[in-house]
């Protein structure tokens, strides 16, 4: 079994993501529909534990695309993946910790450390709205214990369950015009991907097989027309294409490794992945049609998130507990955080923050 389907299998009910909490996930929130910037101008934000034994100790930080201005903004964070900048750059949202001893709220906090504020108990992985007013979250349901998804206003008020079935469901992934929602689920007995209304209506299973369709997070491609997805449906974990409604399905890595932390280019003709495990893994790009498959580097990747700059010209990884930065072309490959312990997690600003 896979480490993203053990990861994967602990999120879906919040009560049982303690192996998550620790390490991060293979995939997260896209930056697929955020506002094209000079990467030069961007920030990103990343995950720094100060302890390198101690699990659970996450500390957000914010530094800019060359690794200067380093700022911490929040301790105690309870996983090393799953925060997300806010579209117009301002606040990031990422999972806290309880005061009662349970799993992860959900925090808000400013770029400049200030106006830290919980925003929902009891809940993790989450998402903003492409317009910024809402965010998408999975919350834990007691009776009986699985997680459903929920949405807020960006203030924390007018939460609103979405899902209601008798199984997990979790990671939500906005379309880019905001209209519809993707995620995961297990309600028919395997997890499977899910596209359902912004609203929680017309919930729909868009992949409908036997195989394990659920170790990543769905992506929407920038202009929502395809759906980017992990699957075991051919023997090993691979990185599928879907058309939004289910339809047009195509293999896109078919690599004989485990491919997982997959992010769309900006222009939505390329998705970067990475292929392999742990310190062994590689990143590679490939056109969103399967042709032209690149190695960009052998930096020892790990199984982290990597995202492009919203202007498309690199990508930012996670790598033997570093991040770095490299050209979409695999040149200028650069280290940009050197510390004893780990980083992880990097997610790039919509655009000029500060």
């Amino acid at each position: 079994m896979s480490t993203n389907r053990i990861r994967l299998l602990g999120v879906m009910s919040l009560g049982l993501t303690a192996g998550l909490m620790a390490s991060g996930a293979a995939s997260a929130p896209s930056s697929a529909s955020r506002q094209a910037t000079d990467s030069t101008q961007a920030r990103i934000a990343y995950m720094h534990n100060p302890r390198a034994k101690q699990r659970g100790l996450w500390e957000l930080y914010v530094m800019n695309a060359d690794g200067s201005g380093k700022t911490r903004l929040a301790r105690n964070v309870v996983t090393a993946d799953f925060h997300d900048w806010s579209p117009d750059g301002r606040t990031i949202v990422y999972m806290g910790p309880r005061s009662d001893g349970g799993v992860s709220d959900i925090y808000v906090v400013s770029v400049d450390a200030s106006g830290q504020r919980r925003l929902a108990r009891d809940a993790g992985f989450p998402a903003w709205s492409p317009d910024g007013r809402k965010v998408a979250f999975v919350k834990s349901v007691r009776r009986p214990r699985f997680s459903e998804i929920y949405v807020m206003n960006a203030d924390g008020s007018g939460q609103r369950r979405l899902t209601r079935d008798l199984a997990p469901d979790g990671f939500p992934a906005w379309s880019p015009d905001g209209r519809r929602i993707a995620f995961n689920s297990a309600r028919d007995g395997n997890w499977e991907i899910y596209v359902m209304n912004a609203d929680g209506s017309e919930q729909r299973n868009l992949t409908r097989n036997a195989a394990f369709d659920g170790f990543l997070s769905p992506t929407w491609s920038p202009d929502g027309q395809k759906i980017a997805f992990g699957s075991d449906r051919d023997g090993n974990s691979e990185i599928y294409l879907m058309n939004a409604d289910g339809s047009g399905l195509q293999n896109l890595t078919q690599m004989p490794r485990l491919n997982h932390s997959h992010a769309w280019s900006p222009d939505g003709r390329k998705i970067a992945f990475l292929d392999g495990c742990c310190l062994v893994a590689k990143l590679y790009v490939v056109n969103a049609d399967g042709s032209g498959l690149r190695l960009l580097s052998e930096a020892r990747p790990s199984q982290d998130r990597l995202e492009w700059s919203p202007d498309g010209r690199k990508i930012a990884f996670g790598g033997h507990s570093e991040i770095y930065v490299i050209n979409a072309d695999g040149s200028g490959l650069r280290r940009l955080t050197r510390t004893p312990t780990a980083n992880y997690g990097p997610a790039w600003s919509p655009r000029q923050t500060g």
